[in-house]
């Protein structure tokens, strides 16, 4: 992969021909940025009849945040076509919109004069949506390629394959537990190190697996001047999804 994503752990699951792939950053952390475009971007100023692929400057955040306009000559009104509509198929891991059988007046005639899918010539397309950055938007660059550096990101993923980078989400995951010293051991000083050992537990899971409170428990126990552990919270294993990850922030574990 290119040199400038920092060193990622990576996770991902497949499923009904597409695959998604986890990323975390270097420092563990889940910092997914996004952005916004500030005014509506030109797809294609005049469009030729029947085109139906059009792409877009980045990968959009699908399906919400994705808005059409599409302004065909002869029109009375504008077509706003949002990304989840039966008239728009969208690649949100590429940022290629696909037409269908546009309605009304935009829709484009094929020479037998019957509806067919895509743009009629002369339509003007622009597009509103959100786009992730940073980390996110390098990694799918990277696998997608780029038509605009082929040298530099010529492609990772098979052709014809769909895959979607993203953080997973974050389940937080807090714990109480109460430490009985061993004679001769003072509480304060087994606080710190039985915190850090079940926040390393924690934030050392992957992808999907959730956290089990008898490992919690062991871990504890296991550090030296620990006579016995009683745990508050949580009460009991705690699930995690499969896009979901196991987290603790700090000051999460709580040792008295």
């Amino acid at each position: 992969m290119s040199s400038s994503i920092p060193r990622s752990l990576i996770f991902g699951w497949a499923r009904s021909g597409e695959s998604t792939l986890f990323i975390l950053d270097a420092t563990n952390r889940f910092s997914q940025t996004t952005e916004t475009l500030l005014a509506p971007e030109e797809l294609t100023q005049s469009a030729t009849p029947g085109q139906r692929h059009l792409r877009l400057g980045h990968a959009p955040i699908a399906p919400a945040t994705l808005r059409l306009v599409v302004r065909s000559p002869g029109a009375l009104a504008p077509l706003v076509v949002s990304a989840g509509s039966p008239l728009l198929e969208l690649d949100d891991t590429t940022g290629v919109a696909t037409f269908g059988v546009l309605p009304g007046d935009h829709a484009y005639r094929s020479p037998s004069g019957l509806a067919a899918a895509g743009l009629t010539g002369g339509a003007h397309v622009t597009a509103s949506y959100a786009y992730y950055t940073g980390l996110v938007a390098e990694v799918q660059r990277v696998l997608n390629g780029d038509e605009q550096d082929p040298l530099g990101h010529p492609g990772w993923k098979a052709a014809g394959t769909r895959v979607r980078v993203r953080f997973p989400e974050v389940r937080e995951v807090g714990v109480r537990l109460v430490v009985t010293p061993k004679e001769g051991y003072a509480r304060d000083d087994l606080i710190g190190p039985v915190s850090a050992v079940v926040e390393q537990y924690i934030n050392g899971l992957p992808l999907g697996v959730e956290v089990v409170l008898s490992r919690i428990v062991a871990l504890a126990m296991g550090v030296p001047g620990v006579f016995d552990v009683t745990a508050f919270s949580p009460t009991g294993n705690v699930a995690v999804l499969e896009d979901e990850i196991a987290r603790a922030p700090r000051g999460a574990v709580v040792a008295t």
